[in-house]
């Protein structure tokens, strides 16, 4: 987020000094181009850090479909370039992930199996 300047509180000093309001008004705006200068040099950087990010996930999906290796993060399991494989590299990793042990994904089908089966058990009762 983008902080607000604060030129703060306007005073009565100038009178009626035009000239003493113009520098003031120039100092004021000169302060307020440090400020903003800041905040987009700290903005510009983080820019270009996530833009980084991106060119790495942008190489992680060219290899998916380059046929390298790719490995599960949560088991580890690797997975090559196969002649056999009819389908993309992205699509054996989801497959891998529907069934790994290891993946939060496994947990929450396993929860899922036992709320069907007691909805089941209760609907039977009924």
């Amino acid at each position: 987020m983008v902080k607000r300047y604060d030129a703060g509180l306007l005073s009565d000093y100038g009178g009626g000094n035009v000239e003493w309001w113009q520098d003031y008004l120039r100092a004021e705006i000169e302060r307020c181009n440090d400020h903003w200068e800041a905040d987009y040099a700290a903005l510009e950087t983080k820019v270009r850090r996530l833009e980084g990010e991106n060119e790495g996930f942008v190489q992680w999906v060219n290899d998916l479909h380059s046929g390298m290796y790719i490995n599960c993060v949560y088991c580890g399991h690797r997975y090559g370039p196969s002649k056999d494989t009819p389908v993309s590299m992205a699509d054996v990793l989801k497959a891998h992930v529907e069934k790994c042990p290891k993946h939060p994904m496994s947990q929450l089908k396993a929860e899922n199996e036992i709320l069907k089966e007691e909805l089941r058990k209760c609907r039977e009762q009924k």
